[in-house]
């Protein structure tokens, strides 16, 4: 029966069909995604999802819940144990897919990745550097049948369901790598055929032996039990390990001015307004280069609160050009119209216009400003202001009150900057670990979050949203094992814990750095970053 339309189609007159086309060139050809249709409804259908496509096909028979009723009568052929939980699962997916109006997305970088391939060349490197060495592959499904084999997924302690490998704790990959470091080709194998023999079982309905295999011959079985006991040791291993905090996730960090886009690719106007008329302070702070505000700054009725006033006889100096009342400066600006309130933001004049450069910072600055009760703030430095620094050292060349970084930072810190009140503590990357002492956060999304976890002190920076907003992520926690997409847990792990800069760094957090073996680094010889805490 067609899937679509419910007319008769046999082995030979019958056609698979994507119920939802993919963008660009190629296809999901994933189970859930290919039924079996009629040639008329295949060619009428097209490149289209199905839902969008039944709306108006003008077919008899063809709607969303007709094909859906269809897809509810699919019943196994086999008589007997016949993956009753499987069938269920994929009428599921086929249902979710029938009920799509939206193309699959186009296939990225990550997709085009192989495992299978990588897996090989890594293969051939190892063997040509050791050419004695016995090196073999296996597929990934051979490293689940041997944690199930072993049951480690119910014995480590990982965050997150037990009894099944579960994404949701970064840290699995490191309980794959230690499976494979234990693999054999005589396990290897051993495995594969009770795989083999798993799934000929449920589909024939015969009684289940394979989990009482492990080896077709006396020598075969010897060496699984002896893998057996192995795994059971590397559980406790595992388990220990987790418990003291050494199984690290690491990150490498970005040090390096990057050799990307130095700017958003939009190319907008800029504002021009009669110098003579006055301008308010954000205004000033717009100016479209760095010779200008600080011409601007320096007229001695100039105040950071009130701006410029209007003057008839206003004259200053931009790179040696006389500009007058009567002429007009410029300034960046994205609303039409009155600009007059709009606050500054991270950008650089290009050819006659401007362009945005708020996905350039490169580090943030911590600062603490002194007084009865100290505040701490953030000082974004965005890579353009880092150009003529690029042989020195980045994190402390000295940032002038007229670059784009200070111009666009939290107005208490720039006045406490030019008062000389601000204390330098360090400074923090995308990708830098904190530990968070977590106490003093209950309320909210975090504190929903912490019910679930009460464990997790360390994060991850993930952004630097606004001049007083940071955006955190747990660092062994992953968005790709949330089985739902709603509650706190999904709202942390997947957008994040956005926290005002004075709040996080009041708790005096620790900057975690790590060497390649993620063991924390104390100092330095060679002078890389080192753990510091905010005090």
């Amino acid at each position: 029966m067609c899937v679509y339309c419910g007319g008769t189609i046999g082995y030979l007159t019958c056609q698979l069909d994507h119920i939802v086309p993919q963008a660009g060139p190629g296809s999901n050809n994933r189970r859930e995604n290919l039924v079996a249709v009629c040639e008329r409804c295949n060619r009428s259908k097209s490149n289209t999802p199905f839902a969008t496509w039944a709306q108006d096909c003008g077919i008899s028979g063809v709607s969303v819940e007709e094909a859906v009723a269809r897809v509810r009568r699919w019943r196994n052929i086999q008589d007997g144990r016949a993956q009753s939980a499987q069938l269920r699962r994929l009428q599921k997916n086929v249902i979710a897919r029938l009920r799509r109006t939206d193309e699959d997305p186009e296939i990225d970088a990550r997709s085009m990745e192989s495992v299978a391939w990588m897996a090989n060349e890594l293969h051939h490197r190892v063997q040509s550097a050791y050419p004695s060495a016995e090196v073999a592959v296996y597929r990934g499904s051979l490293t689940a049948g041997a944690r199930r084999a072993a049951g480690i997924d119910s014995r480590v302690n990982l965050l997150g369901e037990r009894g099944k490998k579960d994404r949701l704790d970064r840290r699995h990959h490191a309980v794959d790598a230690a499976v494979i470091a234990l693999m054999n080709p005589s396990v290897a194998k051993t495995l594969a055929e009770r795989s083999s023999q798993r799934w000929a079982q449920r589909l024939s309905g015969q009684e289940e032996t394979w989990k009482s295999f492990t080896g077709a011959t006396p020598g075969a079985r010897d060496r699984f039990d002896s893998w057996r006991d192995h795994m059971l040791r590397l559980t406790e291993l595992l388990n220990a390990a987790l418990a003291e905090d050494r199984v690290c996730v690491t990150e490498n960090l970005r040090l390096r001015l990057g050799s990307g886009n130095a700017h958003h690719e939009i190319v907008r106007p800029l504002a021009r307004h009669r110098l003579g008329d006055g301008l308010t302070a954000v205004q000033v702070d717009r100016a479209s280069s760095p010779a200008l505000w600080c011409a601007l700054t320096r007229q001695p009725d100039f105040t950071p609160r009130g701006g410029l006033p209007p003057s008839e006889n206003r004259v200053i100096k931009v790179h040696g050009r006389r500009v007058t009342a009567d002429d007009n400066i410029t300034v960046f600006s994205q609303k039409p119209g009155d600009d007059a309130a709009e606050k500054p933001f991270a950008a650089i004049a290009v050819r006659g216009g401007f362009a945005t450069i708020g996905l350039t910072i490169h580090h943030a600055r911590l600062y603490r400003i002194e007084g009865r009760k100290p505040v701490y703030a953030m000082l974004r430095v965005f890579s353009h202001d880092l150009l003529p620094y690029r042989r020195d050292d980045l994190f402390s060349v000295p940032l002038a009150l007229q670059t784009i970084s200070v111009r666009c930072a939290w107005p208490k810190l720039r006045a406490a900057l030019a008062e000389e009140a601000a204390t330098y503590l360090g400074w923090v990357v995308v990708g830098d670990e904190l530990e968070v002492p977590m106490e003093s956060f209950t309320g909210g999304y975090i504190g929903g979050f912490r019910k679930e976890f009460p464990n997790i002190t360390r994060w991850r920076i993930r952004g630097f949203e606004s001049a007083t907003v940071v955006k955190l992520r747990p660092n062994v926690l992953a968005a790709e094992g949330l089985t739902e997409s709603v509650g706190d847990v999904a709202k942390i792990v997947g957008r994040g814990w956005r926290m005002s800069v004075n709040v996080l760094f009041s708790t005096h957090p620790t900057v975690v750095r790590r060497d390649a073996l993620g063991r924390v680094r104390h100092s330095s010889a060679a002078g890389l970053p080192t753990t510091w805490t905010v005090r």
